[in-house]
């Protein structure tokens, strides 16, 4: 039995082809672009904000570990993964540090001057 192919069927078939392609070239192009940045910051650490940390997390996590460990070049794919298992920010000092205050010690001299 032949198959008949639709003038439709075609063009989508066509269509996607066109934008699968232009999707690998824009990944190439920014997968090059990480190079050259990553090269420019050197040996340097790379700090990363609790914000930057949750945005690669989620994106890491839809990736997978596989994908992950050729695309991920300012992180392994482990710490990717890790941030999303333990959410960033979630222990004691990030409660304290958004609600104004430090895990500083308090010296007993002050200590003193806030008990009643």
């Amino acid at each position: 039995m032949a198959v008949v192919l639709h003038p439709w069927q075609i063009l989508v078939a066509t269509m996607a082809g066109w934008i699968t392609r232009q999707q690998d070239a824009v990944i190439e192009y920014l997968r090059e672009e990480n190079r050259v940045l990553k090269q420019q910051l050197g040996r340097r650490r790379l700090r990363l904000t609790d914000h930057q940390r949750r945005r690669l997390a989620v994106r890491g996590k839809a990736i997978g570990r596989r994908d992950l460990a050729e695309v991920a070049s300012l992180v392994t794919p482990d710490t990717i993964l890790r941030w999303h298992r333990q959410p960033v920010g979630s222990g004691a000092g990030a409660v304290l540090r958004r609600c104004g205050l430090s895990m500083l010690p308090v010296s007993s001299g002050s200590a003193s001057l806030a008990t009643p």
